[in-house]
């Protein structure tokens, strides 16, 4: 039998005869670091808790009496088949770290996400390279950077260089694998980035009287490479002819 950790296993000694026609006594053996369920019944079950390795369950039949040829009436070991427990399959994702609840658009969040790969239960697994893809759940924007990491040998995919390219907002990003059910991560709110423009949001008065200031003065907003409003004081900004 070879099943998933934590998949029920029968073991079974209900072949057992007694000559004499007394009634069968069932004992398994026990091992150590595992039980069995109904020891003392013909068919026991063992669940597997462990990620990867293998038992062998025994069993003892007898009737506890004396009448048959050999003095106690059936007395024997009979070995179960070795029961091979292998390592569950990769069933789910897991946001182990979440990404930046804020960041600046154009700008790599300042913390990048790691995603767990788990199994059918819940439980971390140690799977290497499997191939984690993420994607722009929600927001104005779009997603940039390296969109694909792999696990390492602890089943943990790390991003290092994400960011949101447009306008500002609230994002949440999706992080998907081949038959794995997906993730997504919590809100990212996005302001803008660097200032690297000015605009004129009022133009100057389009006459005036010499030495004399205009009568409707100018006024400008900074903004990032993205057209967003960069809401930032103490920027200098000097006019001239």
């Amino acid at each position: 039998s070879n099943p998933n950790q934590g998949q029920a296993v029968v073991c079974t000694a209900s072949g057992g005869n007694d000559i004499d026609g007394g009634n069968v006594i069932y004992n398994w053996e026990e091992r150590a670091g595992f039980t069995l369920s109904g020891q003392n019944t013909a068919t026991a079950t063992y669940t597997p808790t462990q990620i990867a390795g293998s038992v062998n369950f025994r069993a003892r039949i007898r009737d506890g009496q004396t009448s048959a040829p050999g003095g106690e009436g059936l007395s024997e070991w009979t070995s179960a088949s070795a029961i091979v427990y292998q390592e569950a399959q990769p069933a789910s994702l897991f946001i182990s770290t979440q990404p930046s609840a804020t960041a600046q658009a154009g700008v790599n969040f300042p913390q990048q996400p790691a995603i767990q790969i788990r199994d059918v239960y819940g439980a971390p697994l140690s799977r290497e390279n499997i191939e984690i893809v993420v994607s722009k759940a929600s927001g104005p924007s779009s997603l940039a950077g390296n969109l694909t990491a792999f696990t390492n040998s602890s089943g943990v995919a790390v991003f290092n260089n994400l960011r949101f390219d447009g306008s500002a907002g609230i994002h949440t990003l999706a992080f998907a694998s081949s038959g794995m059910t997906s993730v997504n991560s919590s809100a990212i709110t996005v302001s803008a980035g660097p200032a690297t423009s000015l605009i004129i949001t009022t133009q100057p008065s389009s006459s005036a009287t010499l030495a004399s200031p205009f009568s409707q003065q100018p006024i400008l907003q900074i903004r990032d490479i993205f057209g967003n409003n960069v809401l930032q004081a103490g920027i200098i900004v000097t006019a001239s002819k």
